[in-house]
C-alpha cells in the first residue's frame, strides 16, 4: 500500500535537485557528494558545529542553531546510519565503536 510522502513500505524515496534546496540543505547535498566516506560524511556534520566558516557559509548559527538545521541533521544521520546514503571505503582503517 502507498503511503504519503514518497514512502513505499518502510522506504523513504527522496530526490531533490538543485534550486529546491534551502542554502543550509543545499550545503548538506553538496557535501554527501564530495565526502564518500562513512567517516568524511561524519565529518561534514561535525563541521557545521565546529567550523565557523563552513557554519556561516551555509548560514548555521552554532551558538543557537534553528529546529529546521538540527532536523536537516537528524534526517540526514538517520539516513546515513541506515546505509540509505551511499559510502565508499577511503582506504583508512577507521572503524567506529
Amino acid at each position: 500500500e502507498d503511503m504519503t510522502a514518497g514512502v513505499h513500505l518502510g522506504e523513504a524515496k527522496v530526490s531533490m535537485g538543485s534550486g529546491q534546496a534551502n542554502k543550509f540543505d543545499q550545503m548538506i547535498i553538496d557535501g554527501n557528494g564530495h565526502a564518500g566516506s562513512w567517516r568524511q560524511k561524519l565529518e561534514m556534520v561535525k563541521d557545521f558545529f565546529y567550523d565557523e566558516n563552513k557554519a556561516n557559509e551555509a548560514g548555521f548559527d552554532r551558538q543557537h542553531p534553528k529546529t529546521e538545521h538540527l532536523a536537516s541533521i537528524a534526517i540526514y544521520l538517520h539516513f546515513l546510519s541506515t546505509n540509505q546514503v551511499a559510502c565508499e571505503e577511503d582506504g583508512r582503517h577507521y572503524r567506529p565503536n
